[in-house]
């Protein structure tokens, strides 16, 4: 044991030795002191034993509950350790006391030994740097909050961050309703100098921030799959680096009326914080688990991400303690638990089955009713003769409740319609009584128990069961107009904008469609707004219902579009595409030619990023829209809709990319340019001359290159300038200007981590794979796509487009070159299926040219030829488009070895004509061979000297070990053994340096056949 931790030891049995004297002088159990202090039984317990150390807050706490002497005090926090990493002094504010997950809780935890060393063993791991989540599961009432609530007490007694979320039924389709409190409390507590680096860091957790400026902002890109990914990376960083200062539990309470973004959420929590101090606590009525919520247990459950504890009915004895500490101990002791008599326990118990909340309840009833007497230290039954008791929870509630004043009783019911937590304002205002009616009635319930005031004149009722006991006592009709006045109610505070999620609700409920229509369209904008899409569905879902039923065209067409987003951002690409056809043909009907443009646009976005096979469907009715929507007469284009029409042909341009019609593609993409230029619109004209360029038809201009990225970053179109940045890098690389193309496509990484989109980052990451293979840095490439597809695996499959797939491409590529051929083809085949279902067949030229490669070192030259000819054909490329280019060569060289010189030597000049640097040292090498197998040595020769030029001025290693293999073959050929040798062994020793196995297994044969003097073969 070393000093540290033995005197660590030492001080914590020194203060349980301290601890124990002081409770034993005060005359008080473990219990009391525990109940004094608000810390578990277990806890003091552990304090008196040494098992665990307490912080000086603890101490301080204790020496309170103790009314020790400043002398005493000091002797107590003599012994404590040092505080914890947080500093005292900026110690949050001592939370509200109260029977809900944030609060204080009020009087002692009963029972619950084995769960709470369950939870102080985890609290202890995730102190010492061991992730963890923990499920608290069972019955309604069964005592699930409160241990939660011990949770908070132990986690920040031992100095962690704390953060609280509640879900509520009437919000279960507000997008992340539990999490908009727990963040709340997260930016409260960081202070006002980190709360403006909030907004520059991680501004979609900004966005999710309550009455923070971010939230006013709209998103950029908001139809975009990768968003949501944002968002989840953005909060997960911004919890990690909350951990990093200290410990951080995030409790989330009634997790089974959870909206499906916060369980998404909370699912992608569990796997990113493994190995940061963050504990995670949900609590959920095992009887009331939903669909959504099944399945985010039973794949947390699969991954082994978390623990459940299953909070069971109390015993016996536990419930006699309960009945104690609800009761106390009589007049003037009312801190303090009590005894209880064996037959009152015995009658409760039999009722209440060990539920904690009803066991509570119906001992209130029984006090209430003066059926209880305190005598002789004990609490009884006050009557003789048995006492008929509810058999239900919600009939001892109602029993409660009719002891309260009628007009108590009505007010409360009204209030029911609110929700668990509700609005002084809102009761007042849907009620016809005056405000000092409504205040007396509150205060009435508050004194009961029934409701509790909280901040900013709000209340909250005691439990969900007593909401629901509430709620039963109303008529359907009293129910509806209830309702109704609710929505009234908030549409006259001038508050229906905030809330348009629970006027939906009301409305819906009031059976007032007319009216939820517009709120139902509102609450669907404003989750789409933080990228709820199964929110947003939902809501877009009632309006385009409700604007069917009502016979709205126009919202009907708008519900549909809108809804269609929604589901492609959810992964629903078939339902999505049928969704927006609909909506098309609906825009159509009513003349709405904006709407319909807006719709077609879309469309074509979704088809094209897919590569669905219904593409020459899309393109039919995209050019049977333009003929009739885009005007002849140039000067009838308003800025409007050439702006409309800029969209639709910038969404072309992508369809014909997925199909490979290259001049329709070119053709889509300059009318985009052209209508973008006369809209005016830069954030247009950014993304459509990048689809212009990105045809790979036109001369790669750095200059236009450089003016796409200025112009995106100005419009702040983000992706653009990550894509921008990548093909500056991707042009200097083929210009041979290999350190330029380093600089861009790392700082095309800065800008995709900036916006922490996974699957942009993969996909980045995967391009400066690339690079790294070509330029020699294999052990760099290994790294980096490690990480590309570290990312890659964690994205939703639902969310995968062409980008993410082509990532997994170079894990067989990487493995193909170093000369593991048999796993190398295994993983490329099992990539190239995954991109062909996708439909995006030219991601296939770099797998394709190595595969050939392969095949060619070989000797299968036919398999090659028809492996190229294959992939020209299905992607139709042509020159002079790079992977045209690559591909042409390895088509000569299989041609060449197959005796087809002429069409072979043809193909080379072709290439070398348009050809830049990087190109042409492989088109150059791929030439010397040709004229080897020709014996044309002085081609040969000076074809292979420019190649080595090019290649170690690059540098391109990878190029100038293949062409010092070609340049022995030469010397081998015409007699040159010596030289041979020496370019080979050379070849080599490059292949060593990069780790290369695949061409330096025909090196080997070739030296081999050298020392044998028959010279290799001429393939």
């Amino acid at each position: 044991m070393t000093l540290v931790s033995a005197t660590s030891t030492t001080s914590a049995r020194a203060f349980g030795l301290l601890l124990k004297r002081y409770r034993r002088a005060a005359h008080l159990t473990q219990a009391q002191l525990a109940q004094l202090a608000g810390f578990s039984v277990v806890y003091i317990s552990m304090l008196e034993r040494g098992v665990r150390r307490p912080q000086r807050t603890t101490a301080t706490l204790l020496a309170d509950a103790l009314s020790l002497s400043p002398a005493e005090c000091a002797a107590l926090e003599a012994v404590a350790p040092l505080p914890s990493p947080r500093d005292e002094g900026d110690a949050a504010p001592r939370p509200p006391t109260g029977g809900f997950l944030g609060a204080t809780p009020v009087g002692l935890l009963v029972g619950r030994e084995a769960e709470l060393v369950v939870i102080e063993d985890t609290l202890q791991a995730v102190a010492q740097g061991q992730g963890r989540m923990l499920t608290l599961s069972g019955e309604p009432g069964i005592g699930k909050t409160r241990l939660a609530q011990e949770i908070t007490v132990s986690a920040r007694v031992r100095g962690f961050h704390v953060l609280t979320g509640r879900c509520y039924e009437p919000q279960q389709s507000v997008a992340w309703y539990p999490f908009l409190e727990a963040l709340s409390m997260a930016a409260a507590g960081i202070g006002d100098a980190a709360s403006s680096a909030l907004s520059a860091q991680w501004p979609e957790v900004a966005r999710l921030v309550p009455d923070h400026p971010e939230n006013n902002q709209a998103p950029t890109q908001i139809n975009d799959r990768a968003a949501l990914q944002r968002l989840l990376w953005q909060v997960t960083s911004f919890l990690r680096a909350l951990a990093n200062q200290a410990p951080l539990a995030l409790l989330l309470d009634d997790l089974h009326w959870a909206d499906s973004a916060s369980l998404d959420l909370l699912q992608h929590l569990a796997r990113h914080s493994r190995d940061h101090r963050i504990l995670l606590v949900a609590t959920y009525r095992d009887v009331e688990v939903n669909r959504m919520l099944a399945a985010a247990l039973h794949d947390l459950n699969r991954d082994e991400l978390v623990e459940q504890i299953t909070v069971l009915p109390l015993a016996s004895e536990e419930t006699a303690a309960l009945i104690g500490v609800t009761l106390g101990g009589g007049e003037g002791a009312q801190s303090t638990a009590a005894s209880v008599s064996l037959q009152l326990a015995r009658l409760i118990q039999q009722r209440g089955e060990g539920n904690a909340f009803f066991t509570r309840q119906l001992t209130r009833a029984l006090q209430e009713q003066g059926n209880l007497r305190f005598e002789e230290g004990e609490w009884r039954l006050g009557a003789s003769e048995p006492i008929p008791t509810p058999e239900s929870i919600r009939a001892v509630i109602g029993q409660r409740l009719a002891h309260l004043a009628p007009l108590t009783q009505d007010t409360l019911r009204e209030a029911s319609v609110l929700g668990q937590i509700f609005a002084f304002a809102d009761l007042q205002h849907m009620s016809e009584r005056g405000e000092r009616e409504v205040e007396e009635a509150l205060e009435e319930a508050t004194r009961a128990g029934i409701v509790r005031e909280g901040q900013h004149d709000r209340y909250h009722f005691n439990h969900a069961l007593t909401l629901d006991t509430l709620s039963a006592d109303l008529s359907t009709r009293r129910k509806r107009r209830l309702h109704r006045a609710a929505a009234d109610a908030i549409e006259r505070l001038h508050d229906h904008e905030r809330r348009a999620t629970e006027l939906v609700y009301h409305l819906l409920t009031a059976d007032e469609g007319a009216r939820a229509l517009p709120y139902a369209l509102l609450a669907g904008v404003q989750a789409e707004a933080v990228y709820a899409h199964a929110e947003a569905e939902g809501h877009y879902r009632i309006a385009a219902t409700l604007a069917s039923e009502l016979g709205d065209q126009a919202r009907t067409a708008q519900a549909l579009k809108k809804l269609g987003d929604a589901v492609y951002l959810q992964g629903r690409n078939d339902e999505a595409i049928e969704l927006l056809e609909r909506a098309l043909l609906a825009y159509e009907a009513i003349g709405d030619e904006d709407g319909e443009l807006r719709a077609l646009a879309e469309l074509l976005e979704v088809q094209g990023k897919l590569g669905h096979e219904t593409m020459e469907a899309a393109v039919a009715r995209a050019q049977a829209v333009l003929a009739r929507l885009e005007p002849a007469d140039p000067s009838a284009l308003s800025p409007a809709l050439a702006s409309r029409l800029a969209a639709v042909y910038r969404g072309l341009a992508l369809v014909y990319l997925g199909s490979g019609r290259d001049d329709d593609q070119l053709s889509a993409a300059k009318r985009a340019v052209e209508l973008a230029r006369v809209a005016g619109d830069e954030a247009q004209l950014a993304w459509a001359l990048h689809r212009l360029y990105a045809t790979g038809r036109l001369p790669e201009d750095i200059g236009v290159r450089q003016e796409i990225l200025a112009m995106a970053e100005r419009t702040g179109q983000t992706m653009v300038v990550v894509m921008a940045h990548n093909m500056l890098g991707a042009r200097y690389m083929e210009a041979g200007e290999f350190p330029l193309a380093l600089s861009q496509l790392e700082q095309a990484l800065v800008v995709a981590e900036q916006r922490q989109e996974p699957i942009h980052i993969a996909w980045q990451l995967g391009s400066l794979t690339r690079f790294l293979f070509l330029s020699g840095d294999w052990q760099r490439a290994h790294t980096t796509l490690a990480r590309a597809m570290a990312i890659a695996q964690e994205v939703d499959p639902r969310y995968e487009t062409w980008d993410a797939a082509g990532v997994a491409i170079w894990p067989g590529i990487l493995t193909l070159a170093e000369g593991h051929d048999e796993n190398g083809r295994r993983l490329l085949d099992q990539a190239m299926q995954r991109i062909e279902q996708l439909g995006t067949l030219f991601l296939f030229d770099a797998a394709t040219c190595l595969l050939a490669e392969a095949d060619l070192l070989t000797d299968c030259a036919e398999t090659a030829r028809l492996r190229v000819e294959s992939y020209l054909r299905a992607t139709q490329s042509i020159p002079p488009q790079t992977e045209a280019l690559e591909a042409l060569i390895r088509l000569a060289w299989a041609e060449g070895a197959l005796g087809q010189m002429a069409q072979a030597e043809e193909r080379v000049t072709m290439v070398l004509a348009s050809a830049e640097p990087r190109i042409r040292v492989d088109a150059l090498r791929i030439q010397a061979l040709l004229a080897v197998m020709q014996e044309r040595w002085e081609v040969a020769e000076a074809a292979l000297d420019e190649a080595l030029r090019l290649a170690r001025a690059m540098p391109y290693p990878y190029a100038e070990a293949k062409s010092l293999w070609v340049y022995g073959r030469l010397e081998a050929a015409r007699g040159n053994q010596t030289a041979a040798r020496k370019r080979f062994t050379a070849a080599l020793a490059s292949c060593d340096r990069l780790g290369e196995g695949l061409y330096r297994k025909r090196i080997k044969h070739d030296l081999v056949a050298l020392k044998s003097s028959s010279g290799p073969a001429h393939s």
